[in-house]
């Protein structure tokens, strides 16, 4: 499972993404297998980097982490005043993105279920990706309320976009409503024959599941990567 299922996924939104990747993936078409497998190469991968983490509109918090001492230095911002759970998703991003690998979409073929061809132009393929819900009840007819795309570079041979959006709102059980749902990045290479590194996420959940709600929406960039060998 892609990463950010880890990390930021609450009841309602593990609903909505059951969608995406509950199915077993499939043979991939040749574009997508060769960016996929490029970052399967390097899932061991380690990079210093600057991670900007900005919480609604509240200003941003900016940080470094070096790889090789695996230490983080606060550059600028503080999350105090800070409304929940802006905190907790800030020390969970900073934990699990740190990690060997994890800014690269190398665990990411199981999410690609249903993989369809639906653009073409000079630069890009441009695929959408879906699960069948044929033995969830709760789940039926939901698809159609939930946009995918990955866009793959033709001459980078990489993924430089992914994307999950709610189209309108629905129910996705029978105790739960999402009203908004965004999982977007972007993914470069820090370097020529480095794999792609996400360099920036936007997520927002925004519904209720019994008798609470989801109110969530940040956007992270990371820059200034240094590869280290």
């Amino acid at each position: 499972m892609p990463k950010f299922l880890r990390i930021a996924a609450t009841t309602i939104t593990a609903s909505i993404l059951s969608l995406v990747f509950s199915a077993a993936a499939q043979d991939l078409p040749a574009p997508l297998e060769t960016a996929v497998s490029e970052a399967e190469a390097q899932d061991d991968r380690r990079f210093s980097y600057t991670q900007t983490f900005v919480w609604r509109d509240f200003p941003p918090v900016v940080d470094r982490y070096d790889a090789t001492t695996d230490s983080w230095t606060r550059i600028s911002g503080t999350t105090d005043g800070w409304d929940n759970p802006g905190p907790k998703k800030l020390r969970n991003w900073t934990r699990i993105e740190s990690r060997p690998g994890e800014l690269l979409y190398a665990d990411y073929r199981d999410s690609f279920s249903g993989v369809k061809l639906i653009e073409e132009t000079d630069q890009s393929y441009i695929y959408s990706f879906t699960a069948g819900q044929e033995n969830n009840e709760d789940l039926q007819g939901a698809e159609e309320n939930v946009l995918t795309r990955a866009v793959v570079d033709k001459a980078d041979q990489s993924i430089k976009s992914y994307l999950i959006k709610a189209t309108q709102g629905f129910k996705p059980n029978a105790v739960s409503r999402l009203d908004e749902f965004v999982f977007e990045q972007t993914f470069e290479r820090p370097a020529p024959g480095v794999a792609p590194v996400m360099t920036k996420v936007y997520w927002k959940a925004v519904g209720k599941q019994v008798f609470s709600k989801v109110d969530e929406e940040l956007t992270i960039y990371y820059s200034d990567f240094d590869v280290v060998e």
